[in-house]
């Protein structure tokens, strides 16, 4: 993604163990569980049931292998192409919806916007209740915002700030709307964010960056000829930023 002045945004895995017949008994429990899921006839007896514990155990260490490939190949991942590879041949595994996302941020750094947008969209459906589905709102913001669709971006910015309230991002997302008000032409709004954070975060490492904000805006409204003026509104209420720049 890019950084804010811009656009704007192991553990190791465990071998499986090999099969083994030495099943206790949550092991056949479990066999039986996945012969009953996969519409497979139950027959009473000891050959029937070691049966089912091997082709059990066969199946949840391809499963296995499978998790530890696509973890593999994303963490070696370079390339918009091999992101997209993981993404169509490994997206049911933990590691699809991080690729997902990483290949939507691929795309935004490409200037792809179209595809970023549709992707970190497809990530906000797909994914829900992802730990990161944040990141997918805030990269949509930044792509609205990069190809000047203002409005969009204003809301997207707003949808953020008041989803993720003290998500570690909040500031990027609120300077994002800052940046947003200042290229509407809408001065007075954009320091009003930048005055608001700096009132609701006096200890964040964010400070500096908000008062570059502030100062850059004082200089936009005198090279046109009009008076800063004092906030007299709060647009929203920010909470307390995170303190990771």
């Amino acid at each position: 993604m890019k950084n804010e002045e811009q656009a704007p945004v192991e553990e190791t895995p465990v071998k499986p163990a090999p099969a083994t017949l030495a099943a206790d008994d949550s092991d056949v429990e479990n066999a039986l569980d996945f012969l009953k899921e996969n519409g497979v006839a139950i027959v009473v007896g000891a050959a029937m049931v070691v049966a089912a514990f091997v082709g059990y155990s066969a199946w949840q260490s391809s499963k296995e292998t499978r998790e530890q490939t696509a973890s593999s190949m994303l963490a070696n991942a370079q390339s918009a192409p091999q992101l997209q590879e993981i993404v169509a041949n490994y997206g049911d595994t933990k590691a699809g919806p991080m690729a997902k996302l990483s290949l939507a941020a691929a795309y935004f750094d490409q200037g792809q916007y179209d595809l970023a947008r549709q992707t970190f969209q497809q990530f906000e459906t797909d994914h829900a209740n992802h730990p990161m589905v944040a990141i997918a709102v805030l990269g949509n913001a930044q792509v609205l915002e990069a190809v000047g669709n203002t409005p969009e971006a204003l809301a997207a910015y707003d949808q953020f700030i008041g989803r993720f309230p003290t998500h570690f991002q909040l500031p990027s997302a609120t300077f994002g709307k800052a940046r947003v008000l200042e290229s509407m032409g809408r001065f007075d709004d954009a320091r009003a964010v930048y005055e608001d954070f700096i009132a609701a975060n006096p200890e964040s490492r964010w400070i500096s960056r908000a008062e570059t904000g502030l100062e850059f805006v004082g200089k936009q409204q005198r090279a046109q000829g009009s008076t800063p003026a004092p906030a007299t509104t709060t647009l929203a209420p920010i909470a307390p930023a995170s303190e990771t720049p």
